[in-house]
């Protein structure tokens, strides 16, 4: 039986080194404050030996209820689930301009900037709205399905579904592309500038790295190349 088993486990491992390296992702959140200013500069340090994208979300902390009134379910200031960011709010049966919006931003990682320039929306996100589908290859995405009320209209992701969405990514390889912050020990940077000062709101990034598994003829595994 053992010899049997001595003789397998070579055509297993030999069979393991044919295989394309084993992928997966992982993602993790970084939590900034947005409180009492205007402008803001964001950095956030992660240790990615891959990382490939960051989606950063503007959310308002709720305090906990032990009811929620109808009406608020409906509304996006006091709705948990709602995104800021975006020139439109929801207030009960209606759509309704919001003050704090997010006019201006651009990544930075190293000296390189993500977008090249900074992506300034004075008015709608339709810029922001469009980079987000692009560099996530979607097709008929939900946040930009129309947000219908009473006299007005707006879309998901201007009114509450608000995401900025930034790709690292360097190549078209599926197995390695994106930034390696593990060995340059440099922070992502975001640039945000509001209409005008925020409260009480926090960015919430996450990142998402991808990893690869590579297994070697002898049956060492490891998650570095080589």
């Amino acid at each position: 039986m053992g010899s049997s088993v001595e003789k397998v486990i070579p055509t297993i491992l030999s069979s393991f080194a044919s295989f394309q390296p084993l992928g997966s992702n992982s993602v993790r959140s970084h939590h900034n404050q947005l409180h009492g200013q205007q402008l803001y500069n964001v950095r956030i340090t992660d240790a990615a030996q891959n990382l490939e994208n960051t989606y950063s979300i503007i959310h308002q902390p709720q305090s906990i209820k032990t009811s929620v009134a109808t009406n608020d379910t409906h509304n996006s200031d006091t709705n948990m689930y709602n995104f800021f960011g975006g020139s439109k709010k929801i207030v009960a049966s209606e759509i309704d301009g919001r003050a704090d919006h997010l006019t201006k931003y651009v990544f930075k990682y190293g000296t390189k900037f993500y977008p090249n320039a900074p992506c300034e929306m004075s008015g709608d996100k339709t810029l922001s709205l469009q980079s987000t589908i692009t560099q996530l290859g979607l097709t008929n995405p939900y946040i930009a399905t129309p947000e219908y009320r009473t006299n007005l209209m707006s879309n998901q992701y201007e009114a509450r579904d608000f995401v900025l969405v930034n790709s690292f990514k360097t190549t078209g390889d599926k197995v390695e592309n994106g930034i390696n912050t593990a060995s340059t020990s440099a922070t992502i940077e975001i640039d945000l500038t509001f209409s005008q000062a925020t409260s009480k709101k926090q960015l919430i990034t996450f990142v998402e790295q991808a990893n690869c598994l590579y297994i070697k003829n002898d049956g060492i595994s490891s998650m570095v190349k080589g």
